[in-house]
């Protein structure tokens, strides 16, 4: 997938400074309400609540602005990448006998749409989420330790936490996506069967069964989803 990112690095990096942005924006609300609280609402002074509630609008329309930008760029940038590899993929999808009894056509249909699909997905989250995380954390932390040394304590137990959630989310939820990936070629195997076999199917009266067949495995795919 690196080769195909490859092709919008810059598209990337413009992301990465936005969200730099955006965070920074995100930082800086709180401080804004620490001084209308301490400054504005202790001291009595509407015109310095005014004036930092002027601020925090501001502030808050460009990271709305940011977001959305962001939210284009990764959408944008995802669909791009996704579009290249269907093409390659349809590309290289000349397979001898052989290679046919190993891929069945419902699992070359997955590959060439659900599979590439969930990696457009994921890459939007990547872009707005997961680039975005470090970000506003390390400036989190940056302003704790800047407010209070004596809180850095709960910063690594706070992070010691979450790698040890993600590491468990990761080492459950592999095996979880191999067995899906499994079942969503047998729903679209069952699902094309059933279309292509329709007159035939009506001609020995075997819906019922057809029906089973398509809630079973619609079932599974349903109970290992959730």
């Amino acid at each position: 997938m690196s080769k195909y990112m490859k092709l919008y690095y810059l598209w990337l990096i413009v992301a990465v400074v936005m969200l730099f942005i955006q965070a920074m924006c995100d930082l800086a609300l709180p401080d804004y309400m620490s001084d209308i609280v301490n400054d504005g609402v202790m001291g009595g002074s509407v015109p310095i609540i005014a004036k930092y509630g002027l601020k925090m609008i501001g502030v808050t329309l460009l990271g709305t602005v940011v977001s959305v930008f962001v939210g284009y760029l990764a959408a944008n940038v995802a669909a791009k990448v996704s579009r290249d590899m269907r093409k390659d993929v349809y590309k290289k999808e000349l397979f001898s006998n052989a290679e046919f009894d190993k891929f069945s056509t419902a699992s070359l249909i997955t590959r060439t749409t659900n599979d590439i699909t969930q990696i457009q997905n994921l890459l939007v989250m990547l872009i707005r989420m997961v680039f975005y995380a470090p970000i506003l954390g390390v400036g989190g932390a940056v302003k704790v330790l800047e407010n209070s040394k004596e809180l850095s304590w709960i910063i690594i137990v706070s992070l010691s936490a979450i790698v040890i959630l993600i590491v468990f989310i990761f080492l459950v939820a592999m095996p979880k996506m191999t067995l899906m990936q499994k079942l969503v070629d047998k729903l679209n195997l069952v699902s094309r069967e059933n279309i292509e076999g329709m007159l035939v199917t009506r001609a020995f009266n075997s819906q019922n069964f057809e029906f089973k067949r398509f809630d079973k495995a619609n079932g599974d795919l349903k109970d290992t989803g959730t």
